[in-house]
């Protein structure tokens, strides 16, 4: 199996270096016969929380380990918790303080083989676990920024890092500068690789703060701890960043029947807002939804969530091969009341055959669920 998946990747890497940097245009038509079905959600198994040993408060970012297991942070309650892939618990990773093998709190974390990478941006620093959670190493990361961190690959980790300038007097668009950086692994050296400009509706406040939209949203999906997939704008385009090359190898698109917001969509966007110095500040609704939603490597394939829904299908998934053709799509049939169009794209990922999503129960409490995808036809 090992020898497969080796012989696998180096075909991978082959054809990965042979595209050019050239936008790749796909037609709207896939190439598997059978494009267009129905998926249907089997669920298999529901995690819910036990009160005293862990619960859940505000869970997200929820990733599937190497080996199965089941990861979510509950960033509020200082809890990133790990299951098994029969939902038993297993640990409480979060080890609070500020010494040796201890958080003052996660913001984002990876997996590299069997230990998990944690960055804690209070403390600026990046803490190694192996899988029973004892402490491997750590060091300090000084950066001023918001970073979020996105990729390892061979003692290098890669960040966005963002700072929004709250400068304007009124609320208005402004096109904000992403960062790509590398930081080699004693946290002193950086390079900054590539910027994205993004837009977001700014609302300023006093003292020079203040609270953002973001209009176009970075999306990033990770595969072979190597690549990294990037979407950052409205419209449907995807690319590829090669760690080994430090540089985007590759930008893919499809033709794409763009979608208007739905008058249920605009009611929900109402529900939301943020308040600023006594004001209530909902996010401007655009002429069109952003083609893309969310990206998941399964598989070595790309999925795509689109913005295409429909009541009775569920929401269309497109597929890209590792040569970004457009091999098939899908429609997945979400549950109704858990439609995640309109929520947290980190509250679901996937795995194999399997889905998993952190849901909303009618007693307003989460509950972590885990289905089997099956084909309806």
């Amino acid at each position: 199996m090992r020898k497969i998946f080796c012989v696998f990747f180096c075909i991978f890497s082959l054809a990965i270096f042979s595209i050019s940097q050239d936008i790749i245009e796909n037609t709207k038509k896939p190439l598997s016969k059978k494009a267009g079905r129905v998926v249907d959600l089997k669920e298999v198994l529901s995690i819910h929380d036990e009160g005293d040993t862990y619960y859940f408060k505000y869970p997200s970012n929820l990733k599937i380990a190497p080996d199965g297991s089941i990861f979510v942070l509950d960033f509020w309650s200082n809890q990133l918790l790990q299951f098994d892939t029969n939902g038993k618990f297993l640990r409480n990773f979060f080890k609070k303080g500020q010494g040796p093998g201890e958080l003052s709190r996660v913001s984002d974390f990876y997996f590299e083989g069997n230990n998990i990478i944690i960055y804690d941006g209070r403390l600026q620093k990046i803490l190694w676990l192996n899988f029973n959670g004892e402490a491997v190493k750590e060091f300090k990361v000084r950066r001023k920024a918001r970073f979020m961190f996105r990729l390892y690959h061979e003692d290098t980790y890669y960040f966005i890092q963002y700072n929004i300038q709250f400068t304007k007097k009124n609320p208005s668009y402004v096109d904000v500068p992403y960062h790509l950086i590398s930081i080699y692994k004693d946290g002193n050296e950086s390079n900054k690789l590539t910027t994205f400009l993004l837009k977001a509706y700014v609302v300023p406040g006093m003292g020079g703060y203040g609270g953002s939209f973001n209009i176009e949203k970075m999306i990033t999906a990770p595969l072979a701890n190597r690549y990294l997939f990037i979407s950052h704008s409205t419209e449907y385009l995807v690319k590829l960043f090669d760690a080994a090359a430090n540089k985007i190898i590759r930008s893919f698109s499809r033709e794409y029947k763009r979608v208007k917001p739905s008058s249920e969509y605009k009611e929900r966007m109402k529900k939301g807002g943020i308040g600023i110095d006594g004001k209530h500040y909902t996010e401007p609704v655009q002429k069109y939804r952003n083609d893309i939603q969310n990206l998941f490597v399964n598989q070595n394939k790309l999925w795509v969530m689109t913005s295409t829904e429909d009541k009775k299908k569920g929401i269309l998934f497109d597929v890209f091969d590792p040569e970004a053709r457009y091999v098939d799509k899908f429609y997945l049939k979400f549950t109704e009341e858990n439609f995640p169009q309109y929520g947290d794209i980190s509250r679901v990922a996937v795995s194999g055959e399997f889905l998993y999503q952190i849901e909303t129960t009618p007693e307003e409490t989460y509950v972590i669920k885990k289905y089997k995808m099956e084909d309806v036809n």
